[in-house]
């Protein structure tokens, strides 16, 4: 472990464990974690349970990686677009024009400009 190569070089003596284990504890991200390992009795709290307790932690909140098999190539049939709408005869193509300007109700043609100028007089 990291730490422990570079605390060799201090003179913590006998406390040379309390002191990476306490580092580790005040670098823990996740305040939740950091709580529950600092709740644990002092002398249970060792280093190496710290260790184990926080890879423990890190591999459950490691995204999990789903394997998956090689999808077998699979055969793809083309769909056409197919033109489903009804033939229309010509006149029903006439029909339909002249169709608009009629009332819905009655198929009467709307009257004229010229047709209307009379009626309000």
């Amino acid at each position: 472990m990291k730490l422990r190569r570079l605390a060799e070089g201090c003179e913590f003596g006998n406390q040379r464990d309390s002191m990476i284990r306490d580092k580790l504890l005040f670098g823990i991200n996740d305040l939740n974690e950091r709580e529950k390992l600092m709740k644990e009795v002092d002398e249970k709290l060792s280093l190496d349970f710290v260790i184990k307790s926080l890879r423990v932690a890190e591999k459950s909140t490691r995204p999990k990686s789903i394997t998956l098999p090689d999808p077998k190539p699979e055969k793809v049939n083309r769909v056409q677009n197919v033109d489903n709408r009804k033939s229309r005869t010509p006149s029903e193509v006439a029909y339909d024009k002249h169709s608009k300007n009629r009332c819905e109700q009655c198929g009467k043609k709307p009257l004229q400009k010229s047709e209307m100028s009379g009626l309000w007089n």
